[in-house]
C-alpha cells in the first residue's frame, strides 16, 4: 500500500487497511510516544500479523538503550498472539509441552512446534536457557515464582519463530524482552526518588526515561486513572526495574479486596 504521508496527530488517512478512526485511536491509546515513522511501522506489523493493538494483542514499546543513549522501538505480543498468527497460516499443527533439563530448578526449556509443509507434519525445535533470559533479581519476581512457565514461553516463541519466520520476524513476546530492561552488572539500580504525580497521572515527575517506562507499563496493564495514581505513589523511592512487580502486587491486592467486598 502506498504511503502518502505520516500518520501524525489529527491524520484522517487509512494505513495498511486500518481505517482512519482506528489509526487515530491507536495513536492516542496504544502508541502515545510514537514518532510518525514508528507509528507507521507499528501499524504495519499490526496489519501484517492481524493482531489488534486496542485488544492488547500487540504492544508498542520504546525501550531505553543505554549504550546508544536513546529510546528504541520494540513491538511486543504475548505467546497467545504468536499462536494466533501461526494458526491463521493454516499450517500450524500444534506443539509439544516444554521439556526441562531439571524439573525442580529448570535451566533450559525445549519446545517442538509442528508445521504442515505439503502433506508432512514437520518439527521445529528450539531451546531457551535461563542465563540468557532471566532479567535479574530486581525484575525477576515472576521468573522466580513460575520459572517453568516463563522459560517455556521463551522456548515456544523461539520455535514458533523458527517455523514461521515470514509471519513472526521482528515481533517478540514480553518474556523474551524482560532481560533487555535489566540493569547491567555493576550498575547502580535506577530509583525514582521524586515519585510525584500531577493532575494527569501520566505526567510523572522524573526523567524522560522514567516517564516513558511508566506510561508504557500503564498501557500494558490497562490501568485506569485511579490505578495510575496509586501505582505511581507506591513506586516512590523504588527501583525502576521493580515496576511490573509493584503493578502485579497492586492488582492482586485490588482483586482480593474486591472479592472480599463481594462476599461480604
Amino acid at each position: 500500500m502506498e504511503i502518502q504521508k505520516s500518520p501524525a496527530a489529527g491524520s484522517a488517512t487509512a494505513y495498511f487497511g486500518i481505517e482512519p478512526e482506528k489509526v487515530d485511536l491507536i495513536r492516542k491509546m496504544a502508541a502515545q510516544d510514537a514518532t510518525p515513522d514508528e507509528l507507521k511501522l507499528f501499524l504495519y506489523q499490526a496489519s501484517r500479523t492481524g493482531l489488534d493493538p486496542l485488544a492488547r494483542q500487540i504492544y508498542f514499546q520504546k525501550r531505553y538503550n543505554k549504550s546508544r543513549n536513546r529510546f528504541e522501538l520494540t513491538i511486543i505480543t504475548g505467546i497467545d498472539g504468536y499462536r494466533l498468527v501461526a494458526d491463521r497460516t493454516g499450517q500450524y499443527a500444534g506443539n509439544d509441552d516444554p521439556v526441562f533439563d531439571d524439573e525442580e530448578h529448570p535451566r533450559k526449556a525445549t519446545v517442538t512446534v509442528y508445521k504442515i509443509i505439503g502433506t508432512v507434519r514437520c518439527p521445529f525445535t528450539a531451546s531457551a536457557r535461563w542465563d540468557q533470559y532471566y532479567p535479574g533479581d530486581a525484575q525477576g519476581f515472576m521468573w522466580r515464582k513460575m520459572p517453568h512457565l516463563m522459560l517455556g514461553k521463551c522456548a515456544e516463541a523461539l520455535a514458533l519463530r523458527k517455523a514461521f519466520p515470514a509471519e513472526l520476524s521482528g515481533l517478540y513476546i514480553k518474556e523474551e524482552m524482560d532481560q533487555a530492561d535489566s540493569e547491567p552488572q555493576g550498575a547502580a539500580p535506577e530509583t525514582l526518588p521524586h515519585a510525584t504525580v500531577s493532575s494527569d497521572p501520566e505526567l510523572y515527575t522524573g526523567t524522560e526515561h522514567q516517564r516513558g517506562v511508566l506510561r508504557q507499563a500503564f498501557v500494558r496493564h490497562g490501568l485506569d486513572n485511579r490505578d495510575k495514581h496509586r501505582v505511581a505513589s507506591a513506586m516512590r523511592g523504588k527501583v525502576l526495574a521493580s515496576l511490573d512487580q509493584v503493578i502485579e502486587e497492586y492488582l492482586a491486592t485490588k482483586a482480593a479486596e474486591g472479592k472480599d467486598q463481594h462476599t461480604a
